[in-house]
């Protein structure tokens, strides 16, 4: 089991449909914010699509899980951040998500990712 206050991050890179990983990493985060590590959530590659707004998952018959990223406040998941280059490449800004997000350079990425004890790749 890990100890409190190390630095876990999960570093989700999955679009929203066609896998459970998006789920799988709400779960992980909730259940870890209950647990009062140093959690943090960064949405980079297609994984910023999971935060869309508007999304319309039941036309493919998927299940729509970008209001459930809200909850993450509330399990005091508070160190939330989008690499601003998987927005750009999306053509998508802050503003089209769900939550609070904090951009990212590729360098403030780096050096957060320095700073963990363990990262989990969803």
């Amino acid at each position: 089991m890990l100890k409190k206050n190390k630095n876990l991050l999960l570093l989700i890179h999955h679009g929203p449909h066609g896998s459970q990983q998006n789920a799988a990493a709400l779960d992980f985060l909730l259940a870890a914010g209950t647990q009062q590590y140093n959690v943090s959530a960064v949405f980079c590659d297609d994984g910023v699509l999971a935060l869309l707004q508007d999304q319309q998952a039941s036309k493919i018959q998927a299940t729509d899980y970008s209001h459930n990223w809200q909850a993450l406040p509330i399990y005091e998941i508070n160190q939330r951040y989008v690499v601003e280059n998987s927005l750009r490449e999306r053509n998508l800004s802050i503003n089209d998500l769900t939550i609070l997000v904090e951009p990212l350079s590729h360098q403030q990425l780096v050096d957060l990712l320095q700073q963990q004890d363990f990262i989990l790749r969803y």
